[in-house]
C-alpha cells in the first residue's frame, strides 16, 4: 500500500481511473432500489453518506455495544455552515459551489453539468442539514440516545432496504440498535421518495469523489487541499506526500 501511494507519477497518470467502476456502478442503477444497492458497498470503502453506521456502547447497559446510525453526508463541516446568515457562512457557501463546481470539472464534466451538479448537491445536502442536530444540541448525551429495533428503524424510513442493508452488512436484525437523529433519518427516507433519481446520482457521485480527493491525481489533490484544508482549516501548507502516505498507512 505506502509503495503505491508513494508512486505519484503512476498515481497522477490514473487521475481518477480507481473510482471510475464506482461511477458507472451509480449511473447503471435504473430506480432507487437498484441505487440503494450500492450504498452499503459505499459504506464498506468508508463512503458514509448520507447516514453511517458505527458501533457504540450501551450508555445505560455498559457491557453492551450497539450498532449506531448516525447523521452523515455532509460535506462543510456542520449545520451552521449551510444555514446560518453571517458572512462568513454565506461565503463558505459560495466558496464551497465554486469547489464543487471545480471538482465535477476536473472529473470531466463540462461547465454547464459541473454548475448544475453543484447546486443539486449544494441543495440535497442543505436538506439533510436542516433536518441535524447543531453542534449545541450534539452536546447533550439524551439527543443522541434512541435505542431503537430493527421494525422501528423499518418505520422510521420505510423506503430504504434495511434488510438488503443488514444483510450485506452481516448483521442480524435482533442486533441492538442506537439511531443518533431520528429526524435525519426521517429526511433520508423523504428525499428517498422525492428527490429524482439523477440528482441522487450526481450527489453519491461527489460524495464518493470527495471522499477519495486526496489520494486521486494532483489536480484533485491541489483542488481538495486549497478548499478543505486552506480555506476551511486555515492550514498553510500541504504536508509532504510521504508524511500523508505515512499517516494514511497508520490509519490503515
Amino acid at each position: 500500500y505506502y509503495g503505491a501511494c508513494m508512486d505519484e507519477s503512476r498515481v497522477n497518470a490514473r487521475g481518477m481511473d480507481s473510482i471510475r467502476p464506482w461511477f458507472a456502478r451509480i449511473d447503471a442503477a435504473r430506480d432507487m432500489p437498484a441505487l440503494q444497492q450500492v450504498m452499503p458497498e459505499m459504506h464498506d470503502i468508508l463512503v458514509q453518506a448520507p447516514f453511517a453506521l458505527g458501533s457504540q456502547q450501551d450508555p445505560h447497559k455498559p457491557s453492551w455495544v450497539l450498532a449506531d446510525f448516525g447523521a452523515s453526508g455532509l460535506s462543510l463541516p456542520d449545520r451552521d455552515y449551510y444555514l446560518k446568515p453571517e458572512p462568513r457562512f454565506k461565503e463558505a457557501r459560495e466558496k464551497y459551489v465554486d469547489h464543487v463546481t471545480t471538482m465535477l470539472k476536473l472529473a470531466g464534466w463540462d461547465q454547464k453539468s459541473a454548475s448544475a451538479g453543484a447546486q443539486t448537491i449544494m441543495s440535497m445536502e442543505t436538506k439533510f442539514a436542516e433536518a441535524s442536530l447543531d453542534n449545541v444540541a450534539l452536546r447533550d448525551p439524551s439527543a443522541t440516545d434512541h435505542n431503537t429495533t430493527f421494525a422501528q428503524l423499518q418505520a422510521m424510513s420505510p423506503h430504504f432496504d434495511w434488510v438488503g442493508y443488514f444483510q450485506h452488512k452481516q448483521i442480524p436484525i435482533e442486533v441492538d440498535i442506537n439511531v443518533d437523529q431520528p429526524k435525519f433519518m426521517q429526511e433520508v427516507d423523504r428525499q428517498m421518495q422525492q428527490t429524482p433519481l439523477t440528482d441522487w446520482k450526481v450527489y453519491l457521485k461527489w460524495q464518493l469523489l470527495n471522499s477519495t480527493a486526496s489520494s486521486l491525481s494532483a489536480p484533485f489533490v491541489e483542488e481538495d487541499f486549497a478548499f478543505n484544508g486552506k480555506y476551511l482549516s486555515g492550514t498553510t501548507e500541504m504536508k509532504p506526500r510521504w508524511k500523508r502516505c505515512v499517516e494514511s498507512t497508520d490509519q490503515l
